[in-house]
């Protein structure tokens, strides 16, 4: 495979941070690399409709 710089790296873990996210990066010679974006689950309470505050 192609190697890269990494830089695009440090741009994808700088966007997890800002949204409470973290990478999770498992590398294995001979096999390859898996990175897995985890982020903080939200859970919207549709039951209750919102009223804008002005």
């Amino acid at each position: 495979g192609e190697k890269g710089t990494g830089i695009g790296m440090l741009q994808v873990q700088a966007l997890a941070q800002m949204v409470g996210g973290r990478i999770r990066i498992k590398s294995e010679r001979g096999i390859g690399t898996t990175v897995d974006l985890l982020f903080p689950s939200i859970q919207a309470d549709l039951g209750r409709p919102t009223t804008p505050t002005i």
